[in-house]
């Protein structure tokens, strides 16, 4: 709380207010051109005085606030202009009032969090029955002119932003046969075979920028790159030799939340087995973060490596292509635990619209029959794919 001046009393503008009726007013206008209504949530600066009032009255308005946060927390998430607005309010003092008593005087200014440009500012005045009352008509008022958002005002610690999914980070391992030192680090990932010319199907976060890609465990090691989405973290790839295996796409019907479903890949090479790693888990939602229907949340353990790997249902088709886990330290930073098995896969559909675009002519089959876990995980060890990329 800001100390007041010595020579204010509280008790001293009962009497006055009481007679002369509590009173204030506002000034506040918003820049050209700006919608802060559009806007999903305010960050309240750490220097700003009376968060609490200040976190009240924007609720009030159909704001979200994000609580426990700085203005550089947001910097790692490059969040963009015209989604989160950063409030600084002070409180500028008490003002003697001519029929006696004293008012609170504040202001506020709310910029964009991405780019400083103005847009609000505002200040207000009040003297009500008490210090508090004080407070908070001057900050109703000095941001009385803020657009109402029509929403239902919140407060979070976890905005949607957080829960971005990230590739997964990929381990630098030795590397490959066909790398050599002086070329830099390598990282892996997993791919799997879409068609019997070789086809492969995995992230594009594995094979960007690379100055040479390679598939180490076979015996014609050469890989190229075909295409790739980065929008949508897809890549194709080619192989040179005739591939053990090939995965079909699920069909029919359509893949449920509580599903169960099984993941295979080369994780943490150089630290498990070399041999394709097999887990299992359930579908848990029908979308990613921020309700991204581009992707699948899965409750399937998954390590560095996972990424591009195959997501097989208990019919042994791929329903989606593992990419992302949560930062499971940043998550725990502002909510004090630890999410367990939060894992993001992208959805079938989105993959097959690639392959469809790159003129893939992969196959697809029903689901309404369901295999053993262990016998899915055989189809799937037999079409996956390491895939070295070097630095």
């Amino acid at each position: 709380m800001i100390p007041y001046p010595s020579s204010f009393s509280p008790r001293l503008i009962l009497l006055p207010a009481l007679l002369a009726g509590c009173a204030g007013a506002g000034t506040g206008a918003v820049s050209a051109g700006v919608a802060p209504a559009s806007y999903a949530l305010v960050l309240i600066g750490q220097a700003s005085d009376h968060k609490d009032i200040v976190t009240r009255v924007l609720i009030d308005r159909g704001y979200t606030v994000l609580l426990g946060w700085k203005l550089t927390d947001l910097e790692p998430y490059q969040v963009r202009a015209g989604t989160v607005l950063h409030a600084s309010c002070f409180y500028l003092g008490h003002v003697q009032k001519a029929l006696g008593g004293t008012a609170a005087r504040v202001s506020c200014e709310l910029v964009d969090a991405a780019t400083a440009a103005a847009v609000y500012a505002g200040q207000g005045e009040y003297m009500g029955l008490s210090v508090d009352a004080d407070l908070s008509g001057a900050y109703e008022r000095a941001l009385a002119n803020l657009p109402s958002t029509g929403r239902l005002g919140a407060v979070t610690q976890v905005p949607s932003f957080a829960l971005r999914a990230q590739p997964p980070p990929v381990v630098p391992v030795a590397p490959a046969p066909t790398l050599t030192p002086d070329r830099g680090p390598s990282i892996l990932g997993t791919g799997f075979v879409v068609d019997t010319t070789g086809s492969v199907l995995t992230n594009a976060h594995i094979v960007h920028g690379c100055r040479q890609l390679s598939a180490p465990r076979l015996s014609s090691p050469g890989v190229a790159l075909v295409r790739a989405d980065t929008a949508n973290d897809l890549a194709l790839v080619r192989l040179q030799e005739r591939p053990a295996g090939v995965l079909n796409f699920r069909e029919r019907p359509a893949i449920r939340p509580g599903d169960q479903v099984v993941a295979v890949g080369f994780p943490l090479q150089g630290f498990v087995a070399s041999e394709p790693s097999v887990t299992t888990g359930n579908v848990s939602a029908l979308a990613g973060p921020g309700d991204d229907a581009r992707f699948l949340q899965i409750t399937t353990p998954l390590q560095p490596g996972n990424s591009g790997g195959p997501v097989l249902d208990l019919a042994g088709n791929v329903v989606g292509i593992v990419v992302a886990q949560l930062d499971a330290l940043r998550v725990a930073r502002v909510t004090g635990a630890f999410p367990q098995n939060v894992n993001f896969a992208i959805h079938g559909s989105i993959a097959k619209a690639f392959l469809d675009a790159a003129g893939v002519s992969y196959a697809t089959a029903s689901s309404t029959a369901h295999r053993d876990q262990a016998d899915v995980a055989q189809l799937g060890r037999r079409a996956v794919v390491l895939l070295a990329c070097s630095k």
